[in-house]
């Protein structure tokens, strides 16, 4: 069964993208750039060593507007999910030190909408090794343009096992 976990979005605008984030602490309140996002991250509460994490980044527009999201890159890139061990030391980042071209695109979401971005993690750390099981909180972000982070999405909890 999936946990759904949702929180509001978010403005961290003026915050690293993709390098120097795991300096931020996750959750960090920050002014709200789109007050009328709400997104939450879905991911398995369990997962074994040998089949990876697929997480999924929900945003959605709960206004009757549309709302235009300036992304950096095109399609799932724009979502940076972070994983941190037990002791809050990050030991994935997706995007840290990867190198991709930004696009500068828009993504606009009608309203009620709801717009997912996906990323997978292989289960292991920054070095290429494997993690140890155990709980690992996952956090995401929605990168925009001039990588300014357009949302934060709290954690949510997931346990990895043998």
């Amino acid at each position: 069964m999936l946990r759904y976990l949702t929180w509001v979005a978010v403005l961290a605008l003026g915050f690293t993208a993709a390098r120097g984030a795991e300096a931020q602490s996750p959750g960090s309140p920050a002014p709200v750039k789109y007050p009328g996002l709400s997104a939450r991250i879905e991911a398995p509460d369990t997962v074994r060593l040998s089949d990876g994490l697929t997480l999924r980044l929900l945003v959605r527009n709960d206004t009757d507007s549309q709302i235009m999201l300036p992304v950096t890159w095109e399609g799932d890139f724009a979502f940076d999910p972070i994983a941190r061990d037990a002791n809050g030391r990050v030991v994935w980042h997706r995007l840290f030190g990867q190198y991709i071209s930004a696009v500068g695109v828009s993504r606009i979401i009608k309203p009620h909408e709801t717009t997912t971005y996906r990323a997978t993690w292989n289960l292991r750390d920054q070095s290429g090794a494997l993690v140890p099981p155990g709980t690992y909180r996952i956090t995401g972000r929605l990168i925009g343009g001039r990588d300014s982070v357009i949302l934060s999405v709290a954690d949510v909890a997931v346990v990895i096992a043998r």
